[in-house]
């Protein structure tokens, strides 16, 4: 069984975790809205390694799952606030990306939105699915 640790970086395989809540949090039972970001708008598509650039985002909460745009992946300046303020109007409480900023680092901390991080390219989004239990 995973559990967060508030603060702590853990290192699953090739998945990072990051948690700022004050209590432990169990992965894969808690029901929250996860954000995944995508290169395309289907679950075959791979990751988007880069969390502000990405054009989409999968979005599910265990019972329901979407995609939405980053309207925001080809402006120049302060892309992250942007992201992360988009992320937090969809209630995501946790977010999976290949790379964050500090921009964004900081702004998804503050939103109290969990950092995974997983470095391997072209990994479908299913596959991140799959890996997380989700």
């Amino acid at each position: 069984m995973l559990f967060l640790i508030p603060g702590e970086l853990l290192n699953i395989g090739k998945l990072f975790l990051r948690s700022k809540t004050n209590s432990k949090c169990e992965l894969y039972k808690l029901m929250c809205m996860i954000a995944i970001s995508a290169t395309d708008k289907k679950v075959t598509a791979p990751m988007d390694l880069r969390f502000g650039r990405a054009p989409y985002f999968y979005l599910s909460d265990g019972k329901e799952s979407r995609f939405i745009v980053n309207p925001y992946c080809q402006e120049e300046n302060d892309v992250a606030p942007r992201v992360v303020q988009l992320l937090a109007n969809e209630n995501v409480s946790k977010i999976i990306t290949g790379e964050v900023g500090p921009k964004a680092h900081d702004g998804l901390l503050k939103q109290n939105i969990q950092i995974i991080m997983h470095d391997e390219e072209r990994i479908k989004i299913n596959q991140v699915l799959k890996k997380i239990n989700f």
